[in-house]
């Protein structure tokens, strides 16, 4: 039998945060995810695939934690963490034991507020972010479904690819990304 989950408490904070809190009575695990309505459906002429590339860059260095700090910190307490993006939302999460959930509200906080984008980062990111197009470009399944939604959403965002385009990549920089 599954395990019974708790009412939804859903709060909205003084600076717009709307939070949803949903307890599941006796677990052990909290996991936390940050939700942002913006992917690639709201990138511009030129900014395809900053969405996706802003979602890398979130890992790679805050105020307070340093490039990999995040997912080092996340390991050293047991937890585990990623992230996605799609054409309409970007997401981030986090899963701690019980005992330790402030953690992410704490990382995340953190690059909320603090985010370096630093230039040497952003470069290396963006190598990141070509290799894993060519992945998709030599996986089949990958290439043909991208050619697909190209095809069936021509001319509406949902036609263009999350990753982004090349040519976008190679000139967005810091200031762009940011």
């Amino acid at each position: 039998m599954a395990p019974r989950l708790g009412p939804t408490t859903v709060e909205t904070l003084d600076n717009g945060l709307r939070v949803l809190l949903r307890s599941l009575p006796g677990s052990a695990v909290v996991t936390s995810a940050l939700i942002y309505r913006s992917g690639t459906r709201d990138e511009g002429p030129g900014q395809g695939g900053a969405a996706h590339f802003l979602e890398h860059m979130m890992f790679k260095g805050s105020t307070h934690f340093g490039p990999g700090e995040i997912d080092r910190r996340t390991q050293a307490l047991g937890g585990s963490n990623n992230a996605f993006t799609s054409h309409d939302v970007t997401a981030y999460h986090f899963s701690f034991a019980a005992d330790r959930w402030r953690e992410a509200l704490v990382l995340e906080a953190d690059r909320m507020r603090g985010l370096l984008l630093d230039p040497a980062e952003v470069a290396s990111e963006r190598q990141v972010i070509l290799e894993e197009i060519a992945m998709y470009d030599d996986e089949p399944w990958d290439a043909l479904e991208m050619a697909v939604f190209a095809r069936f959403y021509d001319g509406h965002p949902y036609g263009r690819p999350v990753l982004g385009p090349r040519e976008d990549l190679q000139a967005m920089g810091a200031e762009e990304v940011r």
